[in-house]
């Protein structure tokens, strides 16, 4: 649905009802404006004057980037609202503002509106004559800049069309498709086969070049490179492999290399020339103590040290920002394994005793064999009387399975079986000479 267009003098006599006394509500009914529409032509009234009620056409606005990048920063800055932006800078619709904001925070580069340039069209600008040399190193310059037929045109002061048929010319025909094949009494001079295979060389050479960057981009973005950096930006990837390759091929510009990767020039040189923000110093403050932390108590998650920054340096952040954090230096908590219990083999045992018993366990000969265990006994109810437990400690003669020594305790621990084998090596040392060996059953 198209929108309705308001002359200046309906303006004006609108305007002039609101002065008189009329509210914006009253006009709205009356007139069947919106609201919002009345309040933008009141502000931009009192701001600019009656010349700006004149009606316009967007189409024809041009901003030029440093232009829309001002508005934005002093949007951005606190500098008002999106309505109050607009008519403080003579800009026709809100809405406008609003896009050029939000191309900005997502890194897309404020281009010039409605550039200028008479080699974007044919008829402004007289076809000039061109030889054939002149047609292949126009192609190949096109070539290696990613056919950029602007900036071609622009540089050997030929129109766009023409850039355009003769590089579409080249990839149907080759060399010959750049020919001039019109109609003429005199022929265009004639290559020699030395000087045709010359000028193919010359072109895929411009091809190779232009192929072997993108090699060289996806190389660096798809490799196994670590970045370790706490900013959270993206396509962080594309624009360390840009400044990389930057710095090491000067034949590589940056314009083509954005325009491979999909994104802006003007978002790339803002990552690049990011001096750091107070949140990226609050992130390097953090991963400071965070590995300090880390190195007195390494059994600490991350939960652990947000609890313990909070406490001890009054850092109140998000447990997600330390995991991320912690991600990102390969901070680790390390954990506590599992006493082996005594009661069951272990896995890899320290010391294994000689199997002398070998599971015989009867014996005709007294004193000959003994076993010994640690047993548990469990006492009373609870309800009336006291509840516990007693171990009992015994030594058996497997000659008859009499009892050699026994010990009792509320505790089972090293004492009980010690006074045990104790009291059994008193018995029976006063009787005869022995000597103590260790089994396993």
């Amino acid at each position: 649905m198209s929108k309705r267009k308001y002359t200046k003098e309906f303006k004006l006599k609108v305007l002039k009802e609101h002065e008189e006394g009329v509210s914006f509500y009253s006009l709205e009914k009356k007139y069947g404006i919106t609201l919002g529409t009345v309040k933008r032509w009141n502000s931009a009234y009192r701001a600019h004057g009656e010349d700006v009620l004149a009606p316009q056409n967007s189409d024809l606005c041009r901003y030029t980037s440093e232009f829309k990048k001002e508005v934005v920063l002093d949007y951005l800055s606190g500098g008002g609202s999106g309505q109050s932006i607009a008519v403080k800078y003579g800009i026709p619709a809100e809405s406008t503002v609003l896009k050029w904001v939000k191309q900005y925070n997502s890194h897309e580069e404020l281009n010039d509106s409605r550039k200028t340039g008479g080699y974007l069209m044919t008829k402004d600008i007289k076809r000039r004559k061109t030889t054939l040399e002149e047609r292949i190193r126009i192609v190949e310059y096109c070539i290696s800049h990613s056919n950029d037929y602007a900036s071609a045109a622009k540089k050997f002061n030929c129109s766009y069309g023409q850039i355009y048929s003769w590089v579409k010319k080249y990839e149907t025909d080759g060399v010959e498709g750049l020919r001039d094949g019109r109609g003429r009494n005199k022929p265009e001079e004639e290559l020699s086969e030395v000087e045709k295979l010359k000028a193919e060389n010359r072109l895929l050479k411009a091809e190779k070049k232009k192929q072997q960057m993108e090699i060289d981009l996806l190389k660096k973005i798809r490799g196994n490179r670590e970045e370790v950096t706490l900013r959270r930006t993206r396509h962080l990837d594309a624009y360390t492999a840009i400044k990389e390759l930057s710095g090491t091929h000067d034949d590589y510009p940056v314009s083509e290399m954005c325009r491979i990767l999909g994104i802006s020039r003007a978002a790339y040189y803002k990552w690049k020339n990011h001096d750091g923000s107070r949140n990226d110093a609050l992130n390097e403050l953090i991963a400071e103590k965070t590995e300090a932390i880390h190195g007195t108590h390494p059994d600490m998650g991350y939960r652990r040290i947000r609890d313990t920054l909070a406490h001890d340096y009054d850092i109140h952040v998000n447990d997600k920002r330390i995991l991320r954090i912690c991600q990102k230096k390969k901070i680790r908590s390390c954990v506590k394994h599992r006493y082996n219990c005594c009661t069951k083999p272990a896995s890899d045992p320290a010391y294994i005793a000689e199997n002398i018993l070998n599971r015989e366990f009867k014996s005709d000969v007294p004193n000959e064999k003994w076993v010994t265990d640690v047993s548990e006994f469990k006492y009373g109810t609870g309800e009336d009387d006291e509840k516990g437990k007693i171990y009992l400690s015994v030594i058996l003669d497997l000659c008859g399975n009499r009892p050699v020594a026994f010990e009792y305790d509320d505790h089972n621990d090293n004492r009980i079986v010690f006074n045990t084998f104790y009291e059994a090596d008193c018995c029976f040392s006063k009787n005869s000479s022995y000597k103590n060996l260790s089994d396993r059953l």
